[in-house]
């Protein structure tokens, strides 16, 4: 049986192993068009990332495994003429796509769209077009990330929970190594702040003995993958720190007690 594939869009974590060897940089975006994916003939103004730091990979987004450009506004593409919004360099679509987002749009979008309302569209747009189910959660954290910047703190929660039901279903599943590192570690943290320690450590546990067992040919299969492992052992240790409940952010003053 062939093992799950983790595709991301793009951008995302392909640089989570390199920290401490990215320069540090601004994270800056230049302003640029792309063409209307809904309107034959009409551009979209959005933002292109120029460089960035390590530092991104130390923002608190991290225990949701999301990062700069994704938790950016500006990487949601939105394109006013039309409504559509996607992620940053992710507009190309399908006829039927088109067709079935543009009678959404007809409904949904009224011309104009604040912050909120264009993640509503993204979350519903993406329900029309062909996802797998790494993209799907990925967008799920997202979506939890920036609700939980925006203040809705249990809204961002709500989508978390539903993460965590997907990522238990694709642990069952054959995983490559560097999604199945990912996941482990995304749910001992969900798992941690909806109140189950035990199944937190259980995850914790799991995912350290997988990291304990890669050998040779694991690293020479998977590029970085020895750099993903360690800088997920050390974000793990914060885990303990997450209590039930509000934002997905350690608690400093936590007092991790032995079981």
């Amino acid at each position: 049986m062939p093992k799950t594939r983790h595709k991301t869009i793009a951008l995302f974590a392909a640089g989570i192993c390199l920290v401490g060897n990215v320069p540090v940089m601004a994270a800056r975006f230049l302003e640029s068009t792309v063409d209307d994916p809904i309107v034959s003939g009409k551009t979209c103004d959005v933002h292109q990332p120029v460089s960035y730091g390590s530092y991104i990979y130390a923002k608190p987004s991290k225990y949701d495994l999301v990062f700069w450009p994704l938790t950016s506004e500006k990487w949601v593409w939105h394109c006013k003429q039309s409504g559509f919004t996607a992620f940053g360099g992710d507009f190309e679509i399908t006829d039927k796509e088109r067709r079935d987002i543009r009678d959404y749009l007809a409904s949904a979008y009224d011309g104009e769209a604040d912050v909120v309302h264009r993640l509503r569209l993204l979350e519903g747009i993406y329900e029309l077009r062909e996802k797998d189910e790494h993209f799907r959660n990925l967008m799920l954290r997202v979506l939890a990330r920036k609700y939980q910047e925006l203040g809705y703190i249990e809204r961002a929660n709500e989508y978390r929970l539903i993460a965590w039901t997907g990522i238990k279903e694709l642990l069952l599943t054959d995983l490559e190594l560097p999604a199945k590192l990912e996941y482990l570690f995304i749910a001992a943290n969900y798992a941690r702040q909806v109140g189950d320690r035990a199944a937190s450590d259980e995850y914790l546990r799991n995912l350290t003995n997988t990291i304990d067992q890669l050998s040779l040919a694991d690293n020479d299969r998977h590029e970085n993958l020895e750099g993903q492992a360690n800088f997920l052992l050390k974000l793990a240790a914060d885990t303990a720190l997450i209590t039930p409940g509000g934002r997905l952010e350690p608690d400093q003053d936590v007092r991790i007690e032995e079981p």
